[in-house]
């Protein structure tokens, strides 16, 4: 018996060993690889690729049907992560052995914003894919992506995907998927030279139906929403509102969670054009709902529900109710697609100069690189106009007329009057109007409306929000949590929204209901 133990030591390191030899891991990576088996065998597929990811077994975890699991988060870390992992260190000869999975990976390296990694690995699989069949199909509709947002581009690549999928529907790309990785602003991806709004719209009329065929529902709704913000921005609220409901209808149906976000952004700010208050609550419920769409990555639209209520109530002045995260800039917390981190970013300097921090504004527009502030004719726009506000809050006026005379030509050829609108009522007094006058007089009668109707609009809808919030004697995380909690979320919800535990969420609430006198979260609202 004395013997015995040392026997099966000797014999479980020899197996140890030659597991060392055969597979490239350490003896100790044999616990997780069994910890990553019974997780895989019980479907906890994000869990077992987490395991394997930690100790690089790639073939287990190609064995897995990553399509599901691309936009989670793998033991709290995000899916393209490991895809990157994969593309630089997997060895050539199990990468080739799984194009399904590779694929799989590159579109997630796609979404992430990681082009030069995502083309090496389509480079690498379209030369050895057979010129037909599903996994051509699937190459092809990925590849497609070499082109966004140029849909007209991406379109050839589509059909020629469509005659091969021959009725059946992507297994790589699926609704799941963030659409446009997480932004829900269709003119900041879509709207890519002046002039050509409408133009880019049937492009995406064009596009959109055949595309979400393929994918499940992947991206319904967008080409209503982009022709919903260009109605918007023209003044004209009928067209934007009908369109905005039949993006909201297209993506329920889709079950697409960032379009959800994007069509009740739009609806609730022509619900303050209309001094609409009970139309904006709507809106901003629809908000939450949209970021609970039955089937999406969780994480993905609770951020970009975080930036778009950030942005409206910042316009509002509501700045005790935006994510605390948003107000700081403190972007490096969250793992963001660049997309989303531009959405938060934009929410960010809204604050900014809400609050009077005119100088900060301007030098976190200064450093925002130019690949991004030229990304689109909508986004260099943006960039334009803030840089106008910020030097007329400054007294400089030669440097605003300068900034805004560049901002209009990307603009106005659109007819986009409403931003310009908007600005020109408190900080560019005068300056849009000389401008318009001179230079666009066919668009004076739209400007003057839209900045009449705003006018109207933000002061009737400032006031009416403003009585329904929350006493000023609760902090700022307090009034987060109340406000989430009215709207109906679990204490376990609204943990993750703001990345607490639920153990401090319940603290919170003990003193929530303590300040406003009240025994259950039922009364806050």
């Amino acid at each position: 018996m004395a013997g015995n133990p040392g026997a099966k030591g000797s014999s479980k390191k020899t197996a140890s060993t030659r597991m060392r030899h055969s597979s490239g891991r350490p003896e100790s990576g044999e616990d997780s690889l069994r910890a990553g088996d019974l997780c895989r065998d019980a479907g906890r597929f994000a869990e077992a690729l987490g395991l394997y990811a930690g100790i690089r077994a790639y073939e287990r975890m190609f064995a897995l049907d990553l399509s599901p699991i691309l936009f989670e988060k793998i033991g709290g870390t995000p899916f393209f992560r490991i895809a990157l992992d994969i593309a630089e260190h997997c060895p050539k000869e199990i990468r080739r052995g799984h194009p399904r999975a590779m694929l799989c990976v590159a579109w997630a390296l796609k979404v992430a914003g990681l082009d030069a990694a995502f083309g090496k690995v389509l480079d690498d699989l379209g030369e050895r894919l057979d010129e037909s069949g599903p996994l051509r199909a699937e190459w092809l509709l990925v590849s497609a992506y070499r082109h966004f947002p140029r849909t007209a581009e991406m379109l050839p690549n589509v059909r020629e995907a469509a005659a091969l999928f021959n009725g059946a529907c992507s297994q790589v790309i699926l609704p799941e998927a963030p659409w446009c990785s997480g932004d829900y602003c269709q003119l900041a991806e879509f709207h890519l030279r002046p002039g050509e709004a409408d133009r880019e719209a049937e492009a995406l009329e064009e596009f959109i139906p055949l595309y979400s065929r393929l994918t499940g529902g992947h991206g319904s709704g967008a080409d209503a929403l982009f022709r919903a913000e260009v109605a918007y921005h023209r003044g004209d609220m009928a067209t934007a509102e009908i369109y905005a409901y039949k993006a909201a209808f297209l993506a329920e149906c889709g079950r697409q969670s960032v379009i959800l976000l994007g069509t009740a952004k739009v609806l609730a700010d022509i619900a303050l054009l209309k001094a609409d208050a009970e139309g904006w609550r709507r809106a901003v419920k629809a908000m939450d709902r949209a970021a609970s769409c039955p089937g999406q990555t969780a994480w993905v639209p609770r951020v970009a529900l975080d930036t778009v209520r950030g942005a409206i109530l910042a316009e509002l002045q509501q700045q005790n109710r935006i994510a605390g995260w948003l107000k700081d800039g403190d972007f490096s917390s969250r793992p963001l697609f660049p997309a989303m981190r531009n959405n938060a970013l934009y929410a960010h300097v809204v604050y900014l100069l809400n609050q009077g921090e005119v100088t900060r504004f301007i030098g976190t527009l200064e450093a925002i690189p130019e690949e991004v502030i030229k990304k689109t004719a909508f986004s260099e726009f943006l960039f334009l106009l803030f840089m106008a506000l910020g030097y007329s809050l400054l007294g400089k006026r030669g440097q605003a007329a300068d900034f805004l005379e560049h901002a209009a030509a990307k603009a106005l050829p659109d007819g986009f009057v409403l931003s310009l609108a908007v600005c020109s009522i408190q900080t560019l007094q005068g300056l849009t109007e000389d401008l318009i006058r001179k230079k666009y007089p066919t668009l004076l009668e739209a400007f003057t409306t839209a900045r009449a109707r705003y006018g109207i609009g933000w002061e009737a809808l400032r006031h009416a929000v403003a009585k329904g919030a929350l006493p000023a004697d609760l902090t700022a995380r307090e009034c987060e949590v109340a406000l989430l909690a009215a709207e109906g979320l679990r204490n376990g919800e609204i943990a993750e929204r703001l990345l607490v535990t639920e153990n401090t969420v319940r603290a919170h609430l003990r003193t929530i209901f303590h300040k406003l006198d009240i025994d259950r979260r039922a009364k806050l609202k």
